[in-house]
């Protein structure tokens, strides 16, 4: 984990232009230019320049020692408009990715952006209004561009996570009828609704220092809107929910040298067609259309065949005959619920139905609640970008190909066309059932035979009977 924190930073350039500095009076009621190394004096503008460092309390007590080193010029806020804050941590990566063992690398899985909120209190109702959303979506496509660019990460560049807590409602405006946190969450919100992975996260749930019952550092942390230990223990939570509710894309199951991007899959549809004979000049949008129609087409109809899209992995799940839980979005069809003391004795399960915009829910017989070992089905997101890889192994990709270009030729009206891939999509579909089988009854890790057993009944028509089983 790469972690770069600076307490009383900004995310927004605090700055005029022509290199001159705003000195706010944040810290503690004092501006920056108050303090000099040992908090001695006052240092003019031109000190301020010519400084290497001056050591400024941040929000936190420094008498306890908790102090943050400003150089204006060089370290203050996020933007990476203004590389200074953003650059500490482009550095960091940089020696993260030097330090790693011969023969491995990064891979970035998710990037948490915990920023605004004393923007939110700072700043003018204007300057949030017209640059959070803005400076936001910078932020985003930088760090992801930085990412893929630098080989920091296996994922596509858009499919990046990116967690962002809201701000607090209870941080003060700078004026008084301005909601700033309103104002700060509203540009959040709006950066979510266009990028699916980018995620903003509630915090009012989030226990504050008040709610703890804590007031640290003689109240220098203003108790009702600083997080408290069991407020942080709760972000970790949702963060890590929030990361797994986007992990649809079964990518783990799959060689991945084996797979295809879009851009390739369309390529083989294009090529298809021209082995035909017919006509090549189809547009991407359209066969992008056909082509997600063709894949879910082909995974419903293979259902639990596709072992690919079947994962194992704990689960939180409350348990008892009147508790409901609502299982991750990931989720498409749970099969499994292991029992924690003999995995191979799976506990009973019933599925009650969906909510929460489509989220399977389950409740279970066991007065059992915790995290168990679970295989499911999983879904695939759609298929979006051309960059993106295809979640199906070569030989069902190649039914996938097949099905777009009949879905095609039967839109165009070519009834011809559309036969003869009809008939090469029937092929491909016994071929792909047929391996899908072999592969399920391979993972089969014993010989499981059937056995008779004592069953004892008591009441009419007692006795000892018999009865046979494969479990």
């Amino acid at each position: 984990m790469c972690k770069v924190a600076f307490s009383s930073s900004f995310f927004l350039p605090i700055e005029t232009g022509s290199n001159s500095f705003v000195d706010p009076p944040i810290f503690n009621g004092k501006r920056p230019s108050d303090y000099t190394p040992g908090y001695l004096g006052s240092p003019s503008d031109a000190q301020w320049v010519a400084a290497a460092k001056y050591a400024v309390p941040s929000a936190i007590n420094h008498s306890f020692g908790y102090t943050s080193n400003w150089t204006p010029n060089e370290q203050f806020d996020w933007d990476p408009g203004t590389d200074r804050l953003y650059w500490l941590w482009y550095e960091k990566m940089r020696g993260m990715a030097a330090a790693c063992p011969e023969g491995t690398q990064l891979d970035v899985q998710m990037v948490v952006c915990w920023l605004g909120e004393n923007d939110s209190q700072s700043q003018s109702e204007e300057v949030l209004t017209n640059m959070m959303e803005p400076a936001v979506r910078r932020f985003v496509k930088r760090i992801r561009a930085d990412l893929v660019a630098n080989n920091w990460t296996t994922l596509p560049e858009h499919q990046i996570p990116i967690m962002w807590p809201q701000v607090h409602p209870f941080y003060p405006a700078k004026s008084p009828g301005v909601d700033g946190p309103g104002i700060c969450n509203a540009a959040i919100a709006a950066v979510a609704r266009d990028d699916e992975y980018f995620v903003p996260l509630p915090v009012t749930q989030w226990n504050t220092l008040a709610d703890d019952g804590l007031d640290l550092f003689g109240g220098v942390l203003t108790a009702n809107n600083h997080y408290g230990p069991s407020g942080y223990r709760q972000a970790a939570f949702d963060i890590m929910a929030a990361w797994q509710n986007l992990q649809e894309d079964p990518f783990d199951a799959l060689d991945l040298e084996e797979t295809k991007t879009v851009s390739e899959a369309i390529d083989q549809v294009r090529l298809y067609y021209a082995k035909s004979r017919s006509n090549t000049d189809l547009q991407q949008d359209l066969v992008l259309q056909h082509l997600n129609g063709a894949m879910f087409h082909v995974f419903n109809h293979m259902g639990d065949g596709a072992w690919w899209l079947r994962r194992r992995m704990p689960l939180s799940i409350t348990g008892g005959s009147n508790s409901v839980t609502t299982l991750p979005r990931y989720v498409k069809r749970l099969l499994i619920i292991e029992d924690p003391v003999d995995p191979t004795y799976p506990i009973q399960f019933e599925q009650v139905g969906h909510a929460d915009g489509g989220r399977l829910q389950i409740t279970m017989n066991e007065r059992l609640t915790g995290t168990f070992t679970c295989s499911f089905i999983t879904n695939p997101r759609e298929l979006s970008e051309l960059d993106q890889i295809v979640p199906a192994p070569r030989q069902v990709l190649e039914w996938i190909v097949v099905e777009t270009c009949r879905r095609l030729a039967a839109a165009s009206g070519n009834a011809l066309l559309s036969a003869h891939f009809q008939g090469e999509s029937a092929l491909l579909t016994v071929d792909c059932m047929r391996n899908a089988g072999q592969t399920q009854r391979s993972k089969n890790d014993v010989m499981r035979t059937q056995r008779r057993r004592p069953n004892f009944r008591y009441g009419r028509g007692s006795g000892r009977s018999w009865w046979a089983t494969d479990y």
